[in-house]
């Protein structure tokens, strides 16, 4: 699982859309949330 800083989750959320697999965003080295991407067909 990828991790990535809550403020460059929030700022570039774009640049997330692409990975297939769940990415951590992390305040202060500290999970706060999880971004799973949809598999709906």
């Amino acid at each position: 699982m990828q991790s990535v800083d809550i403020f460059e989750a929030k700022t570039k959320p774009s640049k997330f859309l692409k990975f297939s697999e769940p990415i951590k965003a992390t305040n202060h080295r500290k999970r706060v949330a999880v971004i799973c991407p949809n598999h709906a067909p």
